[in-house]
């Protein structure tokens, strides 16, 4: 799907958000199926909700936007109701904080101090350079090719 397609979309959207296609190509899966993922999307949207344009506030510097997000996230996420371990609490709230903060599933990546390169080439496609040496990703990185974009 190019821009143009993604910016109709969008307006097309009632709430504005781009929805990913179903993550299949020619009627195979592509990507995984994140146990998590309609947690993450309410998630996102609430804290959406809550920070609105704060978000986009040239004034506000990195660092506090990050806590504000952080914060916001935490908020929201202690007044989900969905049944989830401690672990789990955390990891949907760093992926989450990842995506509206980052570069999503590729921010752990981007944070290790060994990893000198990522190349995405697709969903199922990615490679880390670490040592100078080429590690495949595991695959599933991302849920499809829509969220490659």
């Amino acid at each position: 799907m190019n821009l143009s397609e993604r910016l109709a979309q969008r307006q097309a959207s009632p709430d504005g958000l781009v929805r990913p296609a179903p993550a299949s190509v020619a009627g195979r899966p592509v990507g995984h199926t994140d146990p998590f993922a309609g947690v993450k999307r309410s998630l996102h949207q609430a804290l959406l909700a809550a920070l609105g344009p704060t978000l986009y506030d040239a004034h506000m510097d990195e660092a506090d936007l990050e806590a504000r997000v952080r914060q916001t996230l935490q908020t929201v996420l202690q007044q989900d109701d969905t049944p989830l371990t401690a672990f789990d609490r955390n990891r949907i709230a760093r992926e989450v904080a990842d995506e509206i903060l980052g570069h999503g599933p590729l921010e752990p990546y981007l944070r290790d101090p060994e990893v000198s390169e990522v190349m995405v080439n697709g969903a199922d496609d990615c490679y880390v350079e670490r040592k100078g040496r080429l590690e495949k990703v595991e695959s599933g990185l991302f849920e499809g090719e829509e969220a490659v974009l």
